[in-house]
């Protein structure tokens, strides 16, 4: 049964839906060993946007709680206490979160079917997918685009309502497989961690908007030089190579005074760098036998001609561009100020990943890469704090390889980078920090630790 809980009177009663006292509801909901627990919201961000209901129940009954008249903080010791089941928790999360309400023992059908499912190309994690595979229900999630516009409608009520119902059904036969699989202790800890970055990704990170404009124009700056070097190789080339021709441009001094032709004239050639398949024709023209214009063959054809390791500089400073130019600016939370990325807890590689932005590869190299790390700053009264495992994969290496000189390394308490490097470029100790020759923004140490990961 669909229970309301809602103060003023309903002008239109129906035989699906029944108003409730909130007494009765919360002597229902205190006497389940699990609560399934869903929101309706008037957009993703908790920030801006607000809760208009929240779900709670089990398969029998279903009570939808009308946020217009009942606040959520009468709700605080009932989801503080008991064990909730959720569908994607770290959304739920941040809207409890903004009214202070920190849940403490979560299990998430979305995170459970995201275990069973790692390693296949394309995974279903949807609840429409869940209900279908666990339950044989087709659940019509068609609604939820009308939220918005009709509100706590009849059709919404009920919809909200099954997205709980069927949680309690879902999570008995996720476990079946979950333990079949021996991956119960995987299944804890990420229904644990769930609440740390659905934290993290309520709380942003605060960055220096000033600051980050500099970046940002410093960025813009390093494109257009390179941009500018292209050009002009290809625009001497195509003295002797009349193919290219096509690719530059050719203009009269008379011109100049026209309207619109500045744009054209700021450049030497037509072509957009940025463009694989544009650069492989030039590539081509100029002589090259390539068949891609990825790293990895750049690399190899490094000495064939000038242009390849301008590209590959232009590659990487294109990139830095676009993560961290002024796109960034535009993840910055009107409210807040801060950026709010969105976590990734559960990959393939046994890693997490970050996106809108993407703060888990900030450079670190270089002086743009210090730069771009000045930006993040901790609030008034604040302070950042660095931490990290001891080489923690290394440590698994030297445990399962018993490489001699691995374990000594870490039995002797010394940095096993270090010591690799030294033995890998023949040079002392001391000098592992020193500018690597052929990438003067690693040091000698930065580049072994590439080869020991991989």
């Amino acid at each position: 049964m669909v229970y309301l809980l809602r103060k003023q009177n309903r002008m239109f009663p129906s035989e699906e839906i029944k108003v409730i006292e909130l007494h009765e509801c919360l002597d229902y909901l205190y006497k389940l060993d699990w609560i399934a627990v869903d929101t309706e919201t008037m957009g993703l961000d908790p920030h801006t946007k607000d809760i208009i209901s929240i779900q709670l129940g089990d398969f029998e009954n279903q009570f939808v709680f009308d946020t217009n008249d009942y606040s959520l903080y009468i709700l605080k010791k009932l989801l503080e206490t008991k064990n909730l089941i959720f569908q994607n928790a770290k959304f739920d999360l941040q809207f409890l979160y903004k009214y202070n309400i920190y849940p403490n023992s979560i299990y998430d059908t979305f995170l459970a079917e995201c275990i069973l499912q790692t390693g296949y190309e394309d995974k279903q994690l949807s609840l429409a997918y869940l209900g279908d595979k666990y339950c044989n229900v087709m659940l019509d999630k068609t609604p939820r685009g009308a939220i918005q516009r009709e509100g706590l409608s009849d059709r919404i009520i009920l919809y909200g309502a099954d997205d709980v119902k069927y949680l309690h059904k879902i999570k008995e036969e996720q476990l079946k497989k979950i333990q079949e699989y021996n991956l119960e202790n995987v299944l804890a800890l990420e229904n644990d961690v769930v609440r740390v970055f659905a934290h993290m990704e309520y709380v942003g990170v605060p960055i220096n908007k000033e600051r980050w404009s500099e970046v940002a124009i410093i960025t813009s700056k390093n494109v257009k030089e390179l941009e500018d070097k292209l050009d002009n190789i290809i625009k001497e080339e195509s003295k002797t190579k009349p193919k290219l021709k096509p690719f530059v441009v050719e203009y009269k001094q008379s011109e100049l005074s026209f309207e619109g032709i500045e744009a054209s004239i700021q450049r030497n050639t037509y072509i957009n760098w940025g463009s694989n398949q544009q650069k492989l024709k030039v590539l081509k023209l100029l002589g090259l036998k390539l068949d891609s214009v990825g790293e990895d063959v750049l690399q190899k054809f490094k000495k064939e001609h000038e242009i390849i390791p301008l590209l590959l500089k232009y590659a990487e400073q294109a990139k830095l561009k676009s993560s961290f130019g002024e796109k960034f600016l535009k993840h910055i939370n009107p409210i807040t100020k801060r950026v709010h990325p969105d976590y990734w807890q559960i990959l393939n590689t046994g890693r997490i990943s970050a996106s809108k932005p993407n703060v888990a590869q900030i450079p670190s190299h270089g002086e743009l890469g210090v730069k771009i790390r000045s930006c993040f700053e901790a609030s008034e009264n604040f302070k950042i704090v660095g931490g990290d495992y001891s080489g923690m994969e290394l440590r698994i290496i030297a445990e399962f390889s018993n490489d001699p000189l691995w374990v000594k390394a870490f039995k002797e308490g010394g940095d096993l980078h270090s010591i690799l490097c030294s033995k890998t470029f023949g040079i002392p100790i001391e000098d592992v920090k020193k500018p690597f020759p052929g990438k003067p923004s690693f040091t000698y140490r930065d580049v072994q630790k590439t080869i020991n990961f991989g």
